[in-house]
């Protein structure tokens, strides 16, 4: 064996059996031996028993999510047809979905609290003393897109709002000048759409994008909502205004003709974990067999005349009978 022969030190050679018989028990899986046991056989039957198969359990994630969707339209269209009486109910309707969701489906948490102040504020706007129409038009919009979001990740209809955004971006940049010295109240009455519609798009976008998405945007609008406010501002700020507002409202959207961007769940090879070690183990095994080679093929007379009583070598022997081993073991399981 290369590694028992002197070229190799003796700490190589310890590391190597190590990492090797940590695979062999890896591979061997007692867990799953004792599942596979009579002693755990009833339990394990009535787990499997009480739990939902994965068909089963994406069934109802949808019809979870498709319920929320119907609740959220409801909401939109009451709000739009000013049926109070009906609006408050769907509110309720809405709410008692929201905690049905699965939220294993969302993929963030900033887009979970994103959903969830979403509908808080479509209550605050609805509880209002003396409530303001556009924001309670504006709330019910908001949810009704991320419903759909969540219902239609593929075609969401969030992604319409790219060329409404531009073209806002496009007119506050117009209203203030290619040397702005002053805000003027178009430019005020340009932002303001834009502000507006990002708000309405916001939570949709939490929900499919990566958190710094959300955190440019919210940073670009807040950047350029304070220096519109100000009565005379620096006009060196206001001409370096557009292009970061104009980069953020961009980056909201997935480059033009490629679907949302999403988390992709993280999906473990089809042929097994078992496999993976063994193909690791076979890896290791070639690799030690042409090492050896090469050294016979160097040392012509070494250990020709006697037998190599070298521990090392005789576990590397052993080792080579490994996967019948193994292979005799998982019938007797069976």
């Amino acid at each position: 064996m290369f590694w028992a022969s002197a070229v190799v030190p003796a700490r190589k050679r310890r590391w190597i059996r190590w990492l090797l018989a940590g695979a062999a028990a890896l591979l061997l899986d007692p867990s799953a031996a004792a599942a596979e046991s009579p002693a755990a056989a009833p339990a394990s039957g009535q787990a499997q028993a009480d739990r939902p198969t994965g068909s089963s359990a994406s069934r109802s994630d949808t019809q979870a999510i498709e319920k929320f969707r119907e609740a959220a339209e409801s909401l939109y269209q009451a709000v739009n047809r000013g049926d109070r009486l009906a609006a408050v109910r769907s509110m309720k309707e809405t709410e008692t979905r929201l905690r049905e969701l699965p939220m294993m489906r969302i993929a963030t948490a900033e887009g979970i609290e994103a959903l969830a102040d979403s509908v808080a504020e479509m209550k605050r706007a609805m509880a209002a003393v003396t409530q303001d129409g556009r924001r309670v038009q504006s709330a019910a919009g908001a949810i009704r897109l991320a419903a759909n979001a969540l219902a239609e990740p593929q075609r969401p209809l969030w992604l319409q709002y790219r060329s409404v955004l531009r073209e806002d971006v496009d007119a506050l940049a117009k209203a203030l000048g290619d040397r702005p010295q002053s805000v003027t109240p178009e430019a005020r009455a340009a932002f303001g759409r834009l502000a507006e519609r990002y708000g309405l798009i916001r939570t949709a976008v939490a929900l499919t994008s990566e958190p710094y998405v959300i955190e440019r945007g919210d940073a670009a609008i807040r950047y350029a909502k304070r220096l519109l406010q100000q009565d005379r501002p620096d006009p060196k700020l206001l001409g370096g205004l557009i292009a970061p507002l104009r980069e953020a409202m961009e980056g909201l959207f997935p480059p033009e003709g490629e679907r949302p961007t999403t988390v992709p769940a993280v999906v473990p090879p089809s042929w097994g974990f078992g496999a993976t070690i063994g193909s690791f183990i076979v890896a290791i095994l070639t690799w030690a067999g042409w090492r050896r080679f090469r050294f016979d093929r160097t040392h012509p007379n070494h250990g020709s005349n006697r037998e190599r009583r070298d521990p090392a070598d005789r576990w590397f022997k052993s080792l080579l009978r490994l996967p019948g081993i193994l292979l005799r073991a998982r019938h007797a399981r069976r």
